[in-house]
């Protein structure tokens, strides 16, 4: 397969089709993996990381509205921005069963129609020290997702960049409080 001739088809479809094509195309859970290293040890990279209510507020990203416990220890509710216009409202339920540097968790946005892409998911992360600092692994589920949506995410990279965007906030706040 041509991959030039893959991606002008891709842009055809998506600048053409946009959404009004997705009605005709099959649905489907989808998987999506994302790799990022950083130069923090996994100790202290991992705060950042492991969410909760219970999180020292630095360990927030900005994009993190409010944060409530649900069921302690369990499942929390999380408001949280994307971008500069939508909120997202999430119950997330963790596991409390997961191995250090592990998380595994489930949400489902309780405003959502069940059919709405992205209205429920599962995400893991396993961090793991390399040398002198850390690997981030993710993966992601994410609810019908048409075929068009799928490869424009795998495409665009948003979720290597997002998890990037992640360790780069963790290293400047690092940096930042050794500096003051």
């Amino acid at each position: 397969v041509n991959v030039l001739g893959l991606m002008m088809c891709m842009l055809f479809v998506t600048v053409y089709g946009s959404t009004a094509i997705d009605r005709f195309l099959p649905r489907r859970t989808a998987s999506f993996r994302s790799t990022a290293t950083s130069t923090l040890p996994p100790e202290t990279l991992w705060p950042y990381l492991d969410l909760s209510p219970d999180s020292q507020p630095r360990h927030f990203s900005d994009d993190i509205v409010a944060m409530e416990w649900i069921i302690p220890g369990t499942t929390y509710r999380e408001i949280s921005r994307s971008g500069d216009v939508a909120q997202i409202d999430a119950i997330v339920t963790l596991d409390p069963q997961a191995a250090p540097f592990t998380r595994h968790s489930s949400y489902t946005v309780p405003s959502a129609k069940p059919d709405t892409p992205g209205a429920t998911g599962s995400r893991t992360e396993t961090l793991t020290a390399e040398g002198a600092g850390s690997r981030l692994h993710r993966s992601r589920q994410i609810s019908n997702q048409t075929l068009r949506s799928c490869a424009f995410l795998w495409v665009d990279d948003a979720f290597g960049r997002h998890d990037d965007e992640d360790i780069l906030m963790a290293q400047g706040r690092e940096r930042a409080l050794k500096t003051a």
